[in-house]
């Protein structure tokens, strides 16, 4: 019986040593699949922490547009409300004096009325009318303009200012270098 004992024993020993080599295969294979599951847990950990990054990003960037769209709502209303005051002012007209004869000296702006009621058949304009005229002073920019529009042909010449057209003070006469237009 002693032998059968150790058969036993001897087949105990096999069958513990068959379980534990399977015991830690599994246990190898499962510590393999912990770590390539940690190692896709750390990839998405990474791409997760990047796809924050780029949202946090984008949170930034569209509360800089918000603020850029309020802004430029803002200059629109503004532009659309320089744009109304406009076209509900007078339209103010200008007319050439001399198109083709260059002067030197600055632009003055000279008002002339004709009388509905003016000598030499129908008038082709009544009312007002602003000339552009380029001379060296305003005796010089009333004085010509008189000469074309005289007071027996029913027009009135009324006072020379310098421009406004262009913006500068132009009372001081200067030498125009191009002619006017």
């Amino acid at each position: 019986m002693s032998i059968y004992l150790a058969y036993a024993a001897v087949g105990l020993l096999v069958i513990s040593v068959i379980v534990g080599r399977m015991a830690r295969r599994q246990f190898e294979t499962a510590r393999k699949a912990l770590v390539a599951d940690e190692a896709v847990l750390t990839t998405a950990g990474q791409a997760l922490q990047e796809a924050l990054r780029a949202r946090n990003d984008a949170e930034q960037r569209h509360a800089g547009l918000d603020g850029r769209l309020e802004q430029a709502q803002a200059e629109v209303r503004a532009a659309q409300q320089a744009l109304e005051t406009v076209r509900e002012a007078p339209v103010e007209r200008f007319h050439v004096f001399d198109r083709l004869e260059p002067r030197p000296g600055s632009l003055w702006s000279v008002t002339v009325v004709r009388r509905p009621d003016a000598p030499g058949g129908p008038a082709p304009w009544t009312g007002e009318r602003t000339l552009v005229v380029a001379a060296s002073g305003q005796s010089e920019a009333l004085e010509r303009v008189m000469m074309r529009y005289a007071r027996s042909s029913g027009f009135e010449v009324r006072g020379a200012t310098p421009c406004p057209l262009f913006g500068a003070d132009q009372t001081a006469p200067k030498a125009r270098k191009r002619p006017v237009d």
